[in-house]
């Protein structure tokens, strides 16, 4: 059960529920199915599909799971079947209020048929860094997450939590220059932008970022927007200039610190607890070394 992205908020005050509080409030607003005319459904999960708890601590902090019900409808479908009616009913000049009413109406037919696809999204309050961490990939998707968790607990002062550097030009100046950091270190796979009008992109996969391929460009003025780099020989990840960590990835050190459990929960929570003190550093020291970037 380990995050493929964080993107990290901070609490502008700690938070004040305790754990049973935001249980409680999580308990009394879970996932319900489609209701036969619903697009969409959305509520709290129990944290592990094995469990009953919508909330789970582990070390320092609060696990929680939102549920989201989606009726796939294609907008091929819908409009295949709107074609239909038109031709049924004759109808030769179809104007714009009556278009939209035949969209309506095909909708509520097809919707109870549709087939509805379940997804989730996990996040954890960080009790220790007074964070709020989204495993989303975008603030869009995080969004959908804080915007029902505001509604659940009745309010979540949160802003970005954000370098106030700017990210894309840190990540230039260590492609440059290199990290000054004995954890952090740069990935042979990057992105670079061309800042001008139209200007080019380029996408380097293998080639080390000492090399003229890379280096000629960043000297001309092009700016980094993406690039992989690896924390303490434990984790790697992707870093862009909205100072989302994407694609996550545990390495062999990590791999071999973790212990084996016979219960599967048991195993989740042990993984969970060391990947927390692994993530609170990974973000910590990127936060702190793209501010100090020059």
């Amino acid at each position: 059960m380990s995050f493929k992205n964080l993107l990290v908020y901070r609490f502008e005050e700690p938070i004040k529920e305790s754990l049973e509080t935001v249980e409680e409030k999580l308990s009394e607003k879970p996932l319900t199915a489609c209701l036969t005319q619903e697009l969409e459904s959305i509520g709290w999960l129990p944290v592990f599909k094995e469990g009953k708890q919508y909330v789970e601590k582990i070390n320092n902090a609060l696990f929680f799971r939102l549920g989201i019900e989606q009726k796939i409808l294609p907008n091929s479908a819908v409009k295949t079947a709107v074609e239909k009616k038109i031709e049924e009913k004759e109808l030769k000049h179809v104007s714009r209020s009556e278009m939209k009413e035949l969209h309506e109406i095909v909708t509520n037919e097809l919707l109870p048929n549709a087939l509805v696809n379940r997804n989730s999204i996990m996040a954890y309050i960080d009790l220790e860094k007074n964070w709020l961490v989204v495993d989303a990939s975008s603030t869009k998707k995080a969004s959908v997450l804080t915007s029902h968790l505001r509604k659940t607990l009745g309010s979540l002062p949160i802003v970005p939590f954000v370098p106030e550097n700017s990210v894309n030009a840190a990540l230039t100046h260590w492609a440059l220059h290199g990290i000054q950091s004995d954890v952090l270190s740069l990935l042979d796979e990057i992105e670079l932008k061309e800042l001008k009008d139209e200007g080019g992109n380029a996408k380097f996969k293998g080639v080390a970022l000492d090399s003229k391929e890379v280096q000629d460009p960043l000297k001309d003025g092009w700016q980094v927007t993406k690039v992989m780099l690896e924390y303490d020989e434990q984790m790697s990840f992707s870093m862009s200039g909205d100072f989302i960590f994407k694609r996550l990835k545990f390495l062999e050190r990590f791999e071999e610190s973790l212990e084996t459990e016979n219960d599967p929960i048991l195993q989740i929570q042990a993984e969970l607890y060391l990947a927390i003190d692994l993530y609170r550093r990974v973000i910590q020291n990127v936060y702190d070394l793209t501010n100090s970037a020059k």
